[in-house]
């Protein structure tokens, strides 16, 4: 492990983590906390690493803590490099850093914002050339919704990095090419997106007359001096020779992964090192200065950190490139990363002038895909530490109780199923967040439960946990007066139509599933026990149908099969091969519906065969349709995506 200190001065930060600022939740009563000891805050971080290595599999991480302009701790940990034994260095692994990129994303476009060039509430098609925001529900998209994913986008996951060998496209021609449609108004609800973000780098391009890489190179990194820090497709020599190797661990072992570049890099194509991003954070903590230079103003600065746009005051909200935090009563401003097998966060207490990041080469996923241990490795991390130095106690802040609940209050407006609205809803991503759904219930009581949790009614569709801790949800209205949203955190949901909860779906797959068996199962030794007496089949589109439920349980089994198998970060690059040859069977499956339709109207029609094969028949041929209509529904149905 790589140990690089700097002024560790006396051991213990007298006040620097004193006077923090209230946090947006409403109703805490804030007291300064007690000095925090570093050396015991360096023990803690080191156990916690070793830990993590030992227990999640990771190979390398690396953390770095700054108060102000001065770097407090600087770590490696484990390998950057597992097959040439090259340890972790803070100074010289360089590591992919995926959505932390949006932070030096929104500083640059706060840079022209300082100068005049760009504002942030005018239509951001007044700054673009090369590619047009459709209009859509009367409202303009603003550099003040990319930069708080308020745009109203929908998702576009797959595809946006590029296979190795492959020649990526520029920044224009890809969001050109590639922009999703907008699917809810400007300026309403979070849904997290990259082509927000990626739009707002493409401004800086096009305002700047630079591309977006060499423009953060000349107004952030040369500035601060952040010499191992690139947005370049092609990174230099001198970076990539120093880059860690992501890994993905399988059965006992780290397998690596090659280098793929990211098409929206604004958004998630950053990498760097734990000292050039610490320079980073110590300038947002110094006001946008750090040892004389200066990338951003004072009022500026402040601006990025602060909060742009909450669903309720009493929830987190967004900042600047930055979504806040609120653990243990303390604000703080923090972003995840996520790039091919790296997950990274840096974290900021700005009244604490206190900042932190790190990074770990180990993929977030299984097969499936599932999310593994290593995806909240960063959370862990910070509730580590806030909960060793900023654990809230009777003196440290006064919880409101929340009120009595009111046996006669109506929760049918909220009552629903609920879905994160970061989901793609015109491609086949949709079917990523099937099942990821929360339930709204009503007690009965006065309460309703979000998941399993209970909630008492405030005031205009927000809600107070009827537990321990500061926990507060909040609801969006539509015209008929139920709720469409659900606001939890810094996150929206959107309410989902009843045949699109994972229960509907997965009852109705496993019932046509459970049809199209018993035709399997039934007619073949039907069809041999009229050989034996040589009778004619009385229906004669039964091969049809035969073949259509073949094909259609070939397809669920397969897709079941390929796509739990399959790395996850396969589809960044694009949907792969076996799953866009098994959607063909769908396509396959419609005129083979057709016939087995016609022939089972004919049946009735004329009164072929017995009753209870003309209703079995019948049965057969409905689930198909019901299937190509489950399948449609999620973009199943030839190649969406």
């Amino acid at each position: 492990m790589n140990d690089r200190r700097v002024s560790l001065g006396a051991r213990t930060l007298i006040g620097v983590l004193a006077c923090l600022a209230p946090s947006h939740v409403a109703g805490q009563s804030l007291h300064a906390p007690p000095p925090v000891d570093a050396e015991a805050l360096r023990r803690m971080v080191d156990e916690f690493f070793e830990s993590e290595l030992e227990s999640t599999n990771i190979p390398g991480g690396v953390f770095l803590l700054v108060h102000g302009d001065e770097v407090l701790y600087a770590r490696g940990y484990g390998l950057a490099n597992i097959e040439r034994g090259v340890a972790v260095d803070p100074e010289r692994t360089v590591f992919r850093v995926g959505s932390n990129s949006k932070t030096l994303t929104a500083a640059a476009v706060l840079t022209l914002v300082e100068s005049g060039r760009v504002d942030l509430d005018t239509d951001v098609n007044a700054y673009l050339r090369t590619v047009s925001v459709p209009e859509a529900f009367g409202v303009p998209i603003t550099l003040r919704h990319l930069l708080t994913h308020t745009a109203g986008f929908d998702e576009r996951l797959f595809g946006q990095h590029v296979r190795p060998g492959d020649e990526p496209m520029s920044l224009r021609d890809f969001l050109a090419e590639r922009l999703p449609p907008r699917t809810s108004p400007p300026g309403q609800v979070i849904s997290y997106n990259d082509f927000g973000t990626s739009l707002a780098g493409l401004v800086v391009e096009e305002v700047s007359g630079q591309p977006f890489a060499s423009y953060v190179a000349d107004h952030i990194f040369d500035p601060l001096g952040m010499t191992s820090s690139s947005f370049e497709a092609d990174l230099p020599p001198a970076i990539a020779d120093r880059l860690a190797t992501a890994y993905r661990y399988r059965d006992g072992e780290h397998m690596p992964y090659e280098y793929d570049y990211i098409q929206t890099p604004p958004a998630a194509g950053l990498v760097t090192t734990a000292t050039d991003m610490g320079r980073f954070l110590s300038a947002l903590l110094g006001g946008g200065e750090r040892a004389g230079a200066r990338i951003l103003s004072d009022s500026m600065t402040a601006i990025m950190l602060d909060r742009q746009f909450a669903h309720s005051p009493r929830l987190r909200g967004r900042a600047f490139g930055f979504v806040e935090s609120d653990e243990n009563g303390v604000r703080g401003v923090s972003k995840d990363g996520q790039a091919t097998g790296f997950v990274s966060r840096i974290f900021l207490l700005p009244e604490a002038n206190l900042g932190f990041f790190a990074s770990i080469n180990l993929s977030i996923f299984d097969p499936g895909p599932t999310f593994n241990r290593a995806s909240s490795f960063h959370r862990r991390l910070t509730t580590a530490i806030l909960d060793r130095f900023f654990m809230p106690d009777s003196t440290y802040f006064d919880l409101p109780a929340a009120p009595e609940p009111n046996p006669a209050f109506d929760a049918s407006p909220f009552v629903g199923t609920y879905r994160a609205m970061e989901g793609s809803r015109h491609t086949i991503e949709k079917i990523l967040f099937l099942g990821n759904e929360t339930k709204v219930s009503d007690r009965g009581d006065g309460t309703i439960l979000i998941g399993s949790l209970p909630y008492v009614p405030l005031e205009n569709g927000e809600f107070q946990y009827a537990g321990d801790g500061p926990y507060y949800a909040a609801f969006g209205g539509a015209d008929d007066g139920r709720a469409d949203h659900l606001f939890l955190g810094a996150g929206a949901m959107e309410r989902v139509a009843w045949y699109e909860t994972l229960r509907t779906t997965l009852t109705v797959l496993g019932t046509v599933g459970a049809i199209f068996v018993s035709a399997l199962l039934t007619w073949p030794f039907a069809g041999w026990l009229r050989r034996r007496r040589e009778t004619r089949d009385a229906h004669p589109g039964r091969f049809a149908m035969l073949l259509a439920v073949s094909l259609a349980l070939a397809f669920l089994a397969g897709f079941a099969w390929f796509f739990s198998q399959t790395d996850f970060q396969e589809f960044f690059k694009g949907i792969p091969a076996s799953i866009a040859v098994l959607l063909g069977l769908p396509v396959a499956i419609v005129p083979l519906t057709l016939v087995a339709l016609f022939h089972s109207v004919s049946a009735w029609r004329t009164g072929r065969g017995s009753l209870a094969g003309r209703l079995h028949y019948s049965m057969v041929s409905g689930a198909l349709v019901v299937l190509l209509a489950v399948l449609a529904n999620w973009h199943m149905l030839g190649w969406r995506y």
